[in-house]
């Protein structure tokens, strides 16, 4: 298994009674046999309107929300927090880059003073919260397709 997650599954050739041998992907645990539909789908050929769709440069407008708790955790240092995400972005450019996406920090704010809304253990209230707090709020004044809030909850 290599870092970026892909792997690959090889016969063993010296095995004399192959239908005995059990073909197992060490990664998921499934047999061949139940990965029917997978092979299936994995030979479709896209149409020409999927590829040229595929071909596109396609963007996606993201801010960073970091809240009062994480901004304690980095020690109050912004540009620790500038860096980590920074890096953040990064690595979703990279993960990204294959489906010709590209991820544009548009905005990132950190909460230095106290939290903008309350935050809950309970991630289902606190994303409400932060969702609520996006479209009545950020949204107008800084238009973004995507909003994410880090928290140390």
């Amino acid at each position: 298994l290599s870092e970026s997650g892909s792997h690959a599954i090889y016969k063993d050739e010296n095995v004399e009674k192959e239908d005995e041998t059990l073909k197992i992907c060490v990664v998921t645990q499934t047999t061949w046999e139940s990965d029917e539909s997978i092979k299936k789908v994995s030979q479709l050929t896209n149409t020409p309107e999927q590829d040229r769709y595929l071909q596109i440069k396609k963007y996606i407008e993201f801010f960073v929300v970091v809240d009062y708790r994480m901004y304690r955790h980095y020690k109050r240092n912004k540009p620790a927090i500038q860096r980590r995400v920074y890096e953040m972005v990064n690595t979703l450019n990279m993960i990204y880059r294959p489906l010709n996406f590209y991820i544009a920090l548009t905005g990132l704010e950190i909460w230095s003073s106290r939290d903008t809304i309350h935050i809950e253990p309970d991630a289902g209230i606190t994303l409400k919260l932060f969702g609520e707090w996006r479209q009545n709020f950020l949204l107008q004044r800084k238009r973004n397709d995507y909003a994410q809030l880090l928290t140390r909850i």
